[in-house]
């Protein structure tokens, strides 16, 4: 539409489209055209029309994400939290870090079985204990790091330290596959060390050597050695740390383990402001809103202020010495808005969560609460790959700690070793025989299936043996060797016959006896009567 700028254009305009001899309201008819430009400027997309841009999506930039921590020592902190609160979290937690580990025997020569059972079991540390402590660290941080001290004179472990992985930073050596391990030191050090009382003086002689020179060099770190070779005397000197983590990725970014509850961190926030919100109605409804009305607007009665101030004197009097009573006029009247009826339904949102954790740490409602379905004769494919994870946990603890940190060593520094046809020292490991089997019916059933083809002579004793770790074969060879004749002699074998020297034959008294048979007739048989 034309823009009119002023009263005359309008009359021009106005005579140039329907003649001269129209009777024009000027004032109405501007304002009706403008109020028409007006709509049709707005319609036609004027200032008022707002293009948005389109929105970029990135999955780290959702509001969800943003509460999620950024630092590696806060996501340790939310850990602990989460584990210590969360009644499934810690269930499940210390049911995957308690089923894989039992006590175990060491399947060697005596002698050699012998020495390491003492070091492995003494007053100072229990290796039963460490693997249950370092098997919580695994599953609840995603790795486990275990410092120990190495006695150079005896050589054996004196013990091991559980480090706490917040305290642990790791680079990787460029092109070699190794890795550099390096300790924080502890803030309560650097203060204990700095101060003069009496009792830090004391605590001072039980920080190691290590420690105190770094903090008397103003140092932050320590590097831990995980080299292993020869000392400057030519004794064998072992790596003195073992870190065994969750690998999630690969190169630089998989030096590190992540947490379990990493991928369901989200799913946990989302739970706790559910919480919060139920929480928020069930305190208004344990704590109404009370509402005391004075007057009556249907009748136009409002009372002043005085009044007023009179009634409130008066309840606040009441209020404070519970029970009470009040007698007053129908003009003063009670409300209480509470949550009455205004409860979230929240027991979905409850279920989501719960399938989310139990997906995401790998298990099932029915192992959690034992409740039954999860143990029958056909077994569930969800216990099956719960028992995979456990056997390949049992298998990290048995090969990387126990053998090959802990045992390998001992027997190499002990002389329980051997050259190999290429000259390497190759150390004589002893078997490892956990008590307690992960599967116990598949166990059961296979030793009864070997047992059986052993008594059809389908297989050797010795392959038969090998289905028992706990039984070693030449072991028992020698001890049924020693138990033939004897009483504790289970063979059926036929019973022995005793001589004594006085009937014992010889020559003469054979020749004095022989009797000439030549002549001699058979018996006639004797008649019998029928």
């Amino acid at each position: 539409m034309k823009k009119v700028a002023n009263k005359e254009e309008y009359i021009k305009t106005a005579k140039s489209t329907v003649g001269n001899n129209i009777k024009l309201n000027i004032s109405e008819d501007i304002k009706s055209i403008q109020k028409v430009a007006a709509i049709t400027k707005k319609a036609m997309g004027g200032p008022n029309v707002m293009n948005a841009a389109t929105q970029f999506y990135s999955p780290r930039l959702t509001p969800d994400t943003w509460y999620l921590p950024r630092s590696r020592k806060m996501l340790l902190k939310w850990v602990d939290i989460f584990f210590d609160w969360d009644p499934y979290v810690y269930s499940i937690l210390m049911m995957h870090s308690r089923y894989p580990i039992s006590n175990f025997n060491l399947i060697c020569d005596e002698k050699q079985r012998e020495f390491l059972e003492e070091v492995l079991h003494n007053e100072d540390f229990d290796i039963l204990d460490l693997l249950r402590e370092m098997s919580l660290s695994f599953n609840k941080y995603g790795e486990c790091i275990v410092l120990g001290d190495w006695d150079e004179e005896e050589r054996v472990w004196k013990g091991f330290s559980v480090i706490d992985p917040g305290l642990i930073e790791v680079e990787e050596i460029p092109f070699t596959g190794k890795y550099a391990i390096y300790l924080e030191i502890p803030e309560k050090y650097k203060v204990i060390m700095n101060s003069k009382l009496e009792k830090d003086l004391a605590r001072q002689k039980l920080i190691p050597q290590i420690i105190k020179d770094a903090i008397a060099k103003g140092q932050n770190y320590i590097w831990l050695d995980n080299t292993e070779g020869l000392d400057e005397n030519g004794n064998y000197s072992p790596s003195r740390v073992c870190m065994i983590v969750n690998k999630t990725d690969v190169g630089e970014k998989g030096l590190r383990g992540i947490p379990p509850l990493t991928p369901i961190l989200k799913t946990l926030v989302f739970s706790d402001y559910l919480r919060k919100a139920q929480m928020a109605r069930v305190q208004r409804f344990a704590y109404p809103i009370e509402i005391w009305k004075y007057g009556d607007v249907a009748n136009d009665f409002i009372p002043d202020d005085e009044t007023l101030s009179k009634v409130q004197s008066m309840l606040s009097t009441a209020l404070a010495n519970p029970p009470y009573s009040i007698v007053y006029t129908p003009l003063l009247t009670y409300e209480a808005v509470g949550a009455t009826g205004n409860l979230l339904n929240i027991y979905d949102d409850y279920n989501f969560v719960e399938n989310q954790i139990l997906v995401g740490l790998g298990t099932n409602k029915n192992i959690v609460l034992g409740e039954g379905g999860w143990v029958s004769n056909a077994k569930t494919l969800s216990l099956q790959r719960l028992i995979m994870d456990y056997q390949v946990m049992r298998d990290l603890w048995e090969r990387k700690f126990l053998k090959n940190f802990v045992l390998r060593p001992l027997c190499l520094a002990n002389g329980y070793y051997k050259k190999s046809i290429m000259g390497k020292t190759i150390p004589i490991m002893p078997q490892i025989s956990w008590t307690s089997v992960l599967d116990i019916q598949n166990d059961e059933d296979t030793k009864k299936l070997y047992t059986d083809m052993w008594k059809d002579k389908l297989i050797s004793t010795q392959t038969l043996f090998s289905k028992f770790p706990d039984l070693n074969f030449e072991t028992e060879k020698q001890n049924m060797e020693k138990e033939k004749g004897t009483i504790f002699d289970s063979r059926d074998l036929p019973a022995p016959v005793l001589k004594t020297l006085e009937n014992k034959p010889n020559k003469e008294n054979i020749e004095e006896n022989l009797v000439d048979t030549s002549s001699m007739k058979p018996p006639r048989p004797q008649k019998m009567d029928i």
